[in-house]
């Protein structure tokens, strides 16, 4: 099945139950239950609503496309997704939000979010893209429970796992970044 599946059954259908963050819905086309992870996302795609920023556009189709990868089972880029459909009855969808890099702007779009009813609950936050708006953002996501990730936001206080239980990156804290800089440049 293709993205567009998963998104309209989780649209389209009430939930039975829920697995932790994951809502269970049963499969109109097999009759068996399958798992929606349905992700929130929240990028600087614009300066107030202006002039698209590329990487931002970059990172909503690459997490598009590892979605699809996901739940297709296709390896063609990273090798272990490959059949991965036949083992794991989960499946994902996602949204995309415009923070336009306001932090308060990003604050109260997830507030919203997760202050509807648990219907409308995520099972996690993708973004933001900036230190600022990922530090109040990942605070009020864990206090929901909801894991949060984040690609670009480097802050070193984002390692305190006290105040953000739930938080994760992809990219290494600006003081690791500064330390190989710093390496680098007097090894040449």
């Amino acid at each position: 099945m293709d993205y567009d599946y998963y998104h309209n059954l989780r649209l389209k259908s009430n939930a039975t139950r829920r697995a932790g963050n994951v809502k269970v819905y049963n499969d109109p086309q097999t009759g068996e239950e399958i798992g929606i992870c349905h992700l929130n996302g929240y990028l600087w795609i614009s300066d107030e609503g202006i002039e698209p920023d590329v990487n931002s556009i970059d990172s909503i189709a690459g997490a598009l496309m590892a979605m699809h990868h996901v739940n297709t089972g296709d390896g063609s880029i990273v090798s272990e997704l490959e059949g991965i459909h036949t083992r794991c009855p989960v499946r994902f969808t996602g949204e995309f939000a415009d923070t336009m890099g306001n932090e308060l702007m990003a604050v109260s779009m997830l507030a919203r979010v997760v202050g509807g009813n648990d219907d409308s609950l995520p099972c996690g936050i993708l973004g933001a893209t900036r230190s600022a708006s990922v530090q109040p953002m990942s605070m009020l996501s864990a206090s929901y429970n909801l894991p949060q990730m984040s690609w670009e936001a480097t802050s070193d206080e984002l390692k305190d796992k006290e105040v953000y239980p739930l938080f994760a990156r992809v990219v290494v804290a600006s003081s690791a970044i500064a330390e190989a800089t710093y390496h680098h440049l007097s090894e040449n």
